[in-house]
């Protein structure tokens, strides 16, 4: 198991030696993209992106845009994913015209990516860790177990309880390495 991809050239090492791999997002790293993508400026005040401590700004969307070019048309996400990303959208985000601006952006973003699908039986098979983390982490370690791909997360838990099992990225630790080592 590759472990501690923790800078830029870990992760680019790492896709070099797996071709094949693809990486998923957890729902806030897509959420700070999605938003990013459609208006960098909105991220120090989005709720969403200021909440628990995480204080992203663009310098962070930036990050993960070369984390994103590495895996360049080899991103996935599950379909509780996307409905993490729709209700928090719809509740957190924006309203009215926003909104209505917002989501076609994103779907033109969302077209690029692959879609995994497990089954609620398969995630139901681990009762413990769906009551610990919630059926959309699960549904992102069962598909990287099953297809072998990497996670990106901001969610140390997930990160900890995980790491021996399955390539997971932590976005925190990533941050702390590349935004110090260029003085930010």
């Amino acid at each position: 198991m590759v472990k501690y991809l923790s800078d830029i050239n870990k992760i680019g090492y790492y896709r070099f030696r797996h071709p094949e791999a693809c990486l998923i997002l957890d729902t806030n790293i897509l959420l700070l993209f999605l938003i990013g993508i459609y208006d960098k400026g909105y991220l120090k005040y989005c709720p969403l992106m200021t909440d628990n401590g995480k204080n992203y700004t663009e310098e962070h969307f930036d990050l993960l845009e070369k984390i994103l070019k590495i895996f360049i048309g080899r991103i996935v996400i599950t379909p509780q994913i996307l409905a993490e990303v729709n209700s928090l959208s719809r509740i957190r985000l924006f309203k009215g015209k926003k909104l209505n601006e917002y989501f076609p952006r994103i779907i033109q973003e969302i077209e690029k990516w692959e879609e995994n699908y497990i089954h609620f039986r398969t995630l139901l098979k681990e009762r413990e860790q769906v009551i610990q983390f919630g059926f959309t982490d699960i549904s992102i370690i069962a598909t990287a177990k099953d297809k072998g791909y990497a996670i990106l997360t901001d969610e140390l838990d997930l990160y900890r309880n995980f790491l021996e099992q399955v390539a997971i990225i932590s976005f925190s630790t990533i941050v702390a390495y590349e935004l110090h080592k260029v003085g930010m």
